[in-house]
């Protein structure tokens, strides 16, 4: 009597042989789905399930009555003609049906790794019902295509007729070099900022000839990575060339706008007194390179010192984004800078032919002061503002020097002419 249980592969048959490089294992995880079915159109098959609570579930060949099993098994070996070794094969997962569980299991004398499937209750199996289960993670290695078997043994299942419908399907399924593909290509960070450095890693499966990278035209290997830098955003490709096919994947790196969040200092409304530190604190995001103008350069740390030196500086923070330079200023003010403002200075003729000078200046923020001449006279000591004349017979055309100290020991030395 012929058995009305019977199985087969449905959808594809294809077991993707994965593959050893020098540089990575390229492994594809290949997924087996099996059909199970009542090929009869008006007969039922029973399923049974008599064992107690903590009653294990019998090993593959042993004869018992008590409970339905499928056991799943696979012609396992180090050779070409096996499915798989058996160290793989403890990675496979078996996926029971509906009001099936799953074991896996181990015999060492003959079939290494398999799983028992069984009903958690008995229950009737109707005409043309189906069921499925599916193992996945099947890793196979190999250098040759070959049929291979994933076997389905079915054992305490009955007909109405009362005979058991015990049986072995041995389902075939076929390993098969990888086809052409690329079969893994990523940027990381795949968000990065102007200069950043990011890293390309790829792998490449099946007979490629030659593997290219763009952008520059780059030959490298099937399986690799790289770190190149970013100014824009920028679609990278890997090309897998074989003898009559091409494929080829993309991953692109998106260049983000600088964030000042953060740009402060420690001077109250930003003024100091001459000498006095100022201290910069600035937070930025999505930034690679950060500069400071006033001769600072690239910034290092998110905090830093400065000591200015002129009544006004502008401290620019700079960012370089995708569409130009993001900046912040902060400007810098000295309230007892040391100045000589608005010095005029001539001569004119007079009738006896000597001369008459002029002189008006003012000094702001002094501490002292002396001007003097060439001629060596001190025209002037400690005075803020003034507006003198005098005469010389000289001849000569004399010059005036201002000779200042302020707080902090500011200096001034100035000489001017008529």
């Amino acid at each position: 009597m012929d058995r009305y249980i019977q199985g087969q592969i449905c959808g594809s048959k294809w077991l993707m042989l994965s593959e050893k490089t020098c540089d990575k294992d390229i492994q594809i995880r290949n997924q087996i789905n099996v059909e199970i079915e009542n090929v009869s159109c008006v007969k039922s098959i029973s399923f049974i399930n008599n064992l107690k609570d903590g009653d294990p579930i019998p090993d593959i060949g042993v004869e018992q009555h008590n409970i339905s099993v499928i056991y799943v098994y696979f012609p396992l070996g180090d050779g070409e003609a096996y499915l798989t070794t058996e160290s793989l094969a403890n990675d496979f997962v078996c996926y029971a049906p509906y009001n099936w569980n799953v074991e896996k299991a181990y015999d060492k004398n003959q079939y290494g790794v398999y799983f028992k499937l069984f009903p958690t209750a008995g229950y009737t199996f109707e005409p043309r019902e189906k069921m499925y289960f599916s193992i996945t993670n099947m890793v196979t290695y190999g250098s040759l295509e070959k049929m291979v078997y994933v076997a389905v043994d079915f054992t305490s299942i009955f007909m109405e007729e009362g005979e058991n419908a015990n049986g072995t399907d041995f389902l075939a399924c076929f390993k098969k070099r990888m086809l052409l593909e690329v079969v893994s290509f990523e940027a990381t960070p795949a968000r990065a900022a102007v200069g950043d450095t990011i890293k390309l890693s790829w792998v490449v499966g099946g007979d490629a000839v030659k593997c290219i990278l763009t952008p520059g035209d780059l030959e490298v290997s099937k399986t690799g990575s790289i770190q190149t830098s970013v100014t824009e955003d920028t679609e990278f490709m890997i090309y897998a060339i074989g003898d009559d096919q091409q494929v080829s994947r993309s991953a692109t790196v998106y260049i983000e706008t600088p964030i000042i969040r953060l740009f402060t200092c420690s001077a109250k409304d930003n003024k100091i007194r001459y000498g006095d530190c100022v201290t910069f604190e600035y937070d930025v995001l999505n930034c690679y390179s950060i500069f400071m103008n006033q001769g600072i350069g690239r910034l290092t740390s998110k905090v830093f010192n400065v000591v200015p030196t002129l009544k006004s500086t502008d401290y620019t923070l700079c960012c370089k984004g995708p569409n130009g330079l993001i900046k912040q200023t902060i400007t810098i003010n000295i309230t007892d800078f040391l100045e000589v403002k608005n010095v005029v200075f001539y001569r004119s003729k007079k009738s006896d032919g000597s001369y008459q000078y002029t002189l008006s200046w003012i000094i702001l923020n002094n501490t002292s002061s002396k001007i003097m001449t060439s001629d060596g006279i001190v025209r002037s000591q400690d005075q803020q503002t003034g507006n003198i004349t005098f005469t010389d017979s000289s001849g000569n055309a004399l010059t005036v020097r201002f000779l200042c100290t302020g707080n902090g020991g500011q200096k001034i030395d100035n000489v001017y002419s008529v």
